[in-house]
């Protein structure tokens, strides 16, 4: 078990409380049996106590989390073989050793971390017995009954620790016991890797201590594979939210659908849409926003239970899939989220700033709203997309599909039809969809035949290079070395033969051979011709095979030249100690991949007419590491062959498996995420292309819409002007003047066309106000008074689901407000005052000031202007006043003051727009 955010124990089921008691209870009893009529090891081994401790201690450090509720411990090889040749109380004080830094290091419940060393104890313990039972380190080399005596003990270790772990999954944490189990098959490969190479490093102790120092170039190799579940996992999962994707949710729902179908049981599934998400960003920033979508994320996949299955379906939406959960239950998980994402708070920025958001939430249960995946998801996006209609923060049911027909929110067909109202165009829209290119792939962005035609003739040539001088070394190399050892001499040239039948694809145009390390051993005991003859044997076998003759002999020269260039290393590099055996093998790994790699480089590029560094970068630039470490299991392989001979194949054998099972895994995900960025960059380049044709045209096309948008809210202001023949064309004059001190204040475009929008509908909400007290000839009395107040809330509710800049709003509910703080409808006083605003306030009492009222006449313009600088600091802002003496000082100085007044009350300024 491996996992921090786990409950307290006080917090888990009755009965997983019990049995992890019961487990802890047992280990204790068992290390008192076992010393008392074990039939393994008593005597204790002071060194190998203190190694096991330092490594298994060292381990911790190293640990692999793994998806779901597992980790991967190099420090269980190491456990595994003390455990066969301790006595059982150490055993025991080992597995503490394994387990008490993580619990420091990572924080886990004290029951987990507990409940991990009793399963080591029983798991270890069992696996002594059945070793000792099969007297599999009597020393020196095991017999054929000695290893198979080893890999029952192997497997008796890994079944008893995977089992007791299901177990307590299963009971703690509610998940299906058959999840579980699934979980731990993908886990038992690597754990039976690790659990074989502690038996062979407990051989490599019983036979010779120094020797089990060698077992570091396998477990390096092992490391390495352990990290390949956690690769898949990262491949399921999306990478800014730690969700899974899209594509494992369908797959998971897909899945769940036929578990459901099959037992009779519901299954209900939730869309969440984040609300107002582009607000956020536009507000705080993507970063901000990136950081709100995470913590809802986190939100939703700690509330959906460890049953249910959390992912990003896309964009600002997020899904949850409930198994075994009926619709009552699925509203009850819908409202805690959205409560939980109502009163949650996210950080801003550094200023202590806080984000605050909302969630709209479809749900959809089977069978009752789809029978099938596509229907259920399509039920739950119009139930999310009728929440959001309804005004955002609220949950939807999805409607069952006879209601949907009822309602024609289906097709007939089954075809889902696009509402009528994303289907309204302008006729000039139309024309330009009908004039883009038809959808799919095109031969664009493919490389012209002829020029891959012209390299791929180069081939044969470059391949027949290749053998003449592999043929040339073997010409020139010592024959007198293979006859030293036959037996060993066939054995590696077999493991080649068979390793290279394993070959890895790598992408669509070559391949690669976990075949190195045998090799790199021919090299070391006879020179260049053991790993040419061995790669002789591998084309024979190509051939019978029937596999390409190119390809068949390019890896004949290829890795004929390799495997000699390795053994003029280990010629050159001294190799009288273990410690020089080893540099030389690090070397010759390093010099293989010199050699093998850049020409397999060329030849991929003349396959695929590109420069040999694009599939280098590709797919082989990554594998260089690894070179080394084939080298060093390679040199270790070589020293222990001297002391245990043949047994050293098992040592060795497992480790170049599973790095080869590693590299498949990687290999075959790299081949996937590449293949599919080719073919999304050439989507790209095309809908590109699509989109600069048509950028002219859309301009043209946004630069209509936005005057007919202009117009529309002209002709809706215009409306509440046509109820007052005294104030006709008032909007369009008090427009014009704010743009002129807007402009005079520094504000440049878009926000003057905001300014212009603002001052147009500024008086909207008058269409509230009742005729007798907006025609009224007279003056108002108290109660009308406050009735006319009331027009700047009126317009702020009539705009405030319009998609409209800030600024406009802000005009339009605080230009009666005053710098004095005595104005309506919020008394916002001074700076509290948006700036654009204030312009507005100015702007309006200048036109009115200047116009006939049924209840006056109009001021001079003169005058006017001298009450707004008298007012300022009271009624207008000092700033704007100020701005509006030097705009007017400036046109008396062009004009005079009538024709000032001329311009600004002209008819024509109102079709500007």
């Amino acid at each position: 078990m491996a996992e921090a955010t786990a409950p307290t124990f006080s917090g888990l089921p009755a009965k997983a409380r019990t049995y992890i008691a019961a487990v802890i209870a047992a280990s204790a009893a068992a290390v008192v049996a076992a010393t008392a009529w074990s039939a393994g090891p008593t005597e204790l081994d002071i060194a190998l106590l203190v190694a096991a401790v330092v490594v298994c201690a060292a381990g911790n450090f190293f640990e692999v989390f793994a998806p779901a509720h597992f980790s991967f411990q190099p420090n269980l090889a190491f456990f595994f073989a003390a455990a066969l040749l301790l006595p059982p109380w150490a055993v025991a004080a080992l597995a503490v050793v394994c387990f008490a830094p993580g619990w420091v290091l990572h924080r886990v419940r004290w029951y987990m971390a507990t409940f991990n060393i009793a399963n080591y104890v029983l798991a270890g313990l069992a696996a002594r017995e059945v070793a000792a039972a099969g007297d599999a380190l009597s020393g020196g080399a095991p017999d054929l009954a000695g290893v198979i005596a080893l890999a029952a003990a192997a497997v008796t270790f890994v079944v008893v620790n995977h089992l007791l772990i299901v177990v307590a999954v299963t009971l703690s944490r509610g998940v299906p016991l058959r999840k579980t189990l699934d979980e731990m098959l993908a886990c038992l490969p690597v754990d039976t890797a690790l659990a074989t190479t502690g038996g062979c490093l407990a051989v490599l102790w019983a036979a010779n201590p120094p020797l089990a120092a060698l077992a570091a170039g396998p477990m390096a190799l092992i490391h390495r594979a352990l990290w390949v579940p956690l690769l898949e996992h990262k491949s399921r999962t999306d990478s800014k939210t730690g969700l899974y994707n899209s594509e494992h949710f369908t797959r998971e729902l897909d899945e769940g659908l036929a578990r459901a179908d099959r037992r009779g049981l519901p299954l209900s599934m939730l869309m969440i849409d984040l609300d107002r998400l582009r607000a956020v960003n536009n507000v705080h920033g993507h970063l901000a926003g990136d950081r709100l979508i995470r913590g809802v994320a986190e939100l939703v996949a700690r509330l959906g239970g460890h049953s249910g299955v959390a992912a990003r379906f896309g964009g600002d939406e997020l899904s949850l899939l409930l198994p075994d959960t009926d619709l009552d239950a699925a509203r009850a998980v819908a409202e805690n989220i959205r409560r939980g994402v109502q009163a949650l708070e996210i950080p801003a920025d550094g200023n202590h700033a806080t984000m605050r958001s909302s969630v709209s939430v479809g749900i959809a249960t089977f069978p009752e709203h789809g029978a099938n995946a596509d229907a259920l998801l399509k039920s739950a996006d119009a139930a999310v997309y009728d929440a959001k209609l309804g005004g955002r923060n609220r949950i939807r049911i999805a409607l069952p599909p006879a209601a949907r027909a009822a309602f024609e929110l289906e097709s007939p067909s089954g075809q889902d039809e696009t509402p009528n109202v994303a289907n309204m165009v302008l006729p000039d829209e139309e024309a330009l969809m009908a004039e883009l290119p038809a959808e799919g792939p095109t031969d664009a962005h493919t490389p012209p035949a002829e020029r891959s035609a012209r390299w791929r003739r180069l081939i044969p040539w470059y391949v027949g290079g290749l053998c003449l001088a592999t043929l040339a070394v073997a010409a020139l190399s010592d024959h007198v070395a293979i006859g030293s050892d036959l037996t060993l001499f066939g054995l590696l040239v077999l493991s080649v033969v068979v390793l290279d039948v394993l070959r890895l694809d790598v992408f669509e145009r070559a391949t690669i051979s976990p075949a190195t390390v045998p090799n790199l051993a021919l090299a070391a005991f006879f020179g260049p011709l053991g790993p040419i003859a061995a790669e002789v044997c591998a084309a024979g076998t190509n051939v019978v095979r029937r596999k390409p003759s190119v390809k068949t002999l390019f890896d004949f020269g290829a890795l004929s030249l390799a495997g000699a260039a390795a053994a003029v290393t280990f010629d050159a590099v001294p190799t009288d100690t273990r410690l020089g055996i080893l540099a030389a093998s690090a070397a010759a790994g390093f010099v293989y991949y010199l050699v093998n790699i850049p020409l397999l480089a060329v030849v991929m590029g003349l396959e695929e007419g590109t420069h040999p560094k694009v599939p280098f970068k590709e797919g082989l630039a990554w594998l260089w590491p690894q070179y080394p470490v084939f080298g060093v299991v390679a040199g270790t392989f070589v020293i222990s062959e001297t002391s245990l001979g043949l047994f050293a194949f098992f040592v060795f054998g497992l480790p170049v498996a599973m790095l080869w099972v590693a590299e498949k895994q990687y290999l075959a995900r790299a081949r996937s995420s590449v293949a599919e960025l080719r073919s999304s960059h050439g989507e790209l380049e095309q809908t590109n292309a699509q989109l600069m044709e048509a950028l002219d045209e859309n301009q043209r096309l946004l630069g209509r819409m936005h005057r007919s948008y202009l117009s529309t809210i002209t002709s809706l202001a215009r409306t509440i002007e046509a109820k007052d023949p005294y104030t006709g064309d008032h909007t369009e004059r008090v427009a014009e003047l704010a743009l002129l001190l807007a402009e005079e204040l520094g504000f440049v475009e878009p926000d003057l066309r905001a300014i212009r929008v603002g001052a147009l509908v500024h008086d909207i909400g008058k269409i509230g106000v009742p005729d007798s007290v907006l025609l009224k000839p007279g003056v108002l009395n108290q109660d009308e008074l406050l009735e006319i107040k009331r027009h700047p809330e009126i317009s702020s509710y009539i705009l405030a689901e319009l998609e409209l800049p800030p600024i406009v709003k802000q005009m339009v509910r605080s230009h009666h407000e005053r710098w004095d703080g005595a104005g309506y409808p919020d008394q916002l006083e001074g700076d509290e005052i948006p700036l654009a605003a204030r312009i507005l306030s100015v702007a309006d009492a200048l036109d009115a000031m200047t116009s006939d009222r049924p209840y006056r006449k109009a001021m001079p313009l003169p005058a006017a202007l001298d009450e707004i600088c008298e007012q300022a600091g009271a009624q207008f802002c000092p700033q704007v006043a100020a701005a509006l003496e030097r705009c007017l000082e400036r046109r008396m100085e062009t004009h005079g003051w009538h024709l000032w007044l001329d311009d600004v009350h002209a008819p024509s300024l109102s079709g500007a727009v």
